[in-house]
């Protein structure tokens, strides 16, 4: 859900309390999981849709809208944050705000203010789903290891096009020192989930695709890498992804963890995650639905979802 936008693909526009409220009770009806709001929600009609998400007994999720503090946002009942850098954003576009830049709408998060803030979090049991890896690619889009990542070629040519028309490759002008900006301001994104981490903060495991440089799949693992750079322990970066989400979720009787009675889904490695996370790359097997699926399977599904996009 999302407010009046000029690229308004797969959202649903609302500019005020009323349309907001019969936006949810119409997704009710339609019985969405759950209601993700983006950042140009008006102000007022995202503590309506707020009010009726807790009437409908639905969920909302998303980013923080223009308008509104991250205090705020918990404080509404939103049960996750997606993306780091919406902190920023929140800061930058709040009513009263002063800030030029993403630095100085970060330097807004004091000592004081983030300890505060991420023991709300921790009070109103709000999630954090940072999405590192996509902005680590914002932040390096002119970098080789994005531009010419290999596993560009299991991308459909839609998902390509999609790419090249919202995430265009920059000028060659760009200002050098621009993306030393965007690489600072990355490093501090990377402190700030870490101090979540350590505050309690529940962290999910997530990134964002189709983005530039961002691959469903593959890059959960550059996001577990992404998340012990961070300052998580290579444990609680596997566990954003596995049991926080089947937490966050209500499903960590099913899922999440290996106990008997549970859905036995697991990827089964050849080297130890614990010792280096990196290793979560390592993919011997493949348990899903009740079938093995080992290595030499899993390569050549990926060989022919490779030659299907050579074709098409």
């Amino acid at each position: 859900m999302d407010g009046p936008k000029k690229t308004a693909m797969y959202r649903l526009t609302v500019n005020n309390p009323n349309e907001a409220r019969q936006a949810v009770v119409s997704l009710k009806q339609q019985g969405v999981d759950f209601i993700k709001v983006h950042n140009r929600v008006p102000r007022d009609a995202y503590l309506a849709l707020a009010d009726e998400c807790r009437k409908q007994g639905i969920t909302f999720v998303g980013h923080i809208p223009r308008g509104i503090s991250a205090e705020e946002a918990s404080e509404a009942g939103q049960k996750s944050i997606e993306h780091t850098e919406t902190l920023v954003e929140a800061a930058a576009f709040q009513q009263g705000s002063t800030a030029k830049s993403p630095e100085h709408a970060l330097a807004t998060y004091t000592n004081e203010r983030r300890t505060a803030l991420f023991a709300l979090f921790v009070k109103n049991s709000t999630w954090y789903c940072p999405t590192l890896i996509e902005y680590r690619n914002f932040a390096f889009e002119t970098d080789p290891s994005v531009l010419d990542d290999p596993r560009q070629k299991y991308l459909a040519s839609a998902t390509k096009e999609y790419i090249e028309k919202f995430f265009p490759v920059p000028p060659r002008t760009t200002p050098v020192t621009e993306y030393a900006g965007r690489r600072a301001l990355f490093q501090k994104l990377l402190e700030l989930v870490g101090e979540m981490q350590r505050a309690g903060v529940g962290i999910l495991a997530g990134t964002d695709p189709p983005a530039r440089g961002v691959f469903p799949g593959f890059s959960l693992h550059d996001e577990l890498a992404l998340l012990v750079q961070a300052g998580l322990t290579p444990m609680e970066a596997l566990q954003a992804a596995t049991r926080n989400p089947a937490k966050f979720l209500g499903r960590l009787d099913t899922f999440g963890t290996i106990e008997k009675g549970k859905i036995a889904d697991l990827v089964l490695l050849e080297a130890n995650p614990l010792a280096d996370i990196h290793n979560t790359r390592r993919v011997a097997a493949v348990v899903f639905g009740g079938r093995l699926i080992p290595k030499p399977e899993l390569q050549m599904m990926l060989d022919r979802v490779e030659a299907d996009v050579k074709q098409k």
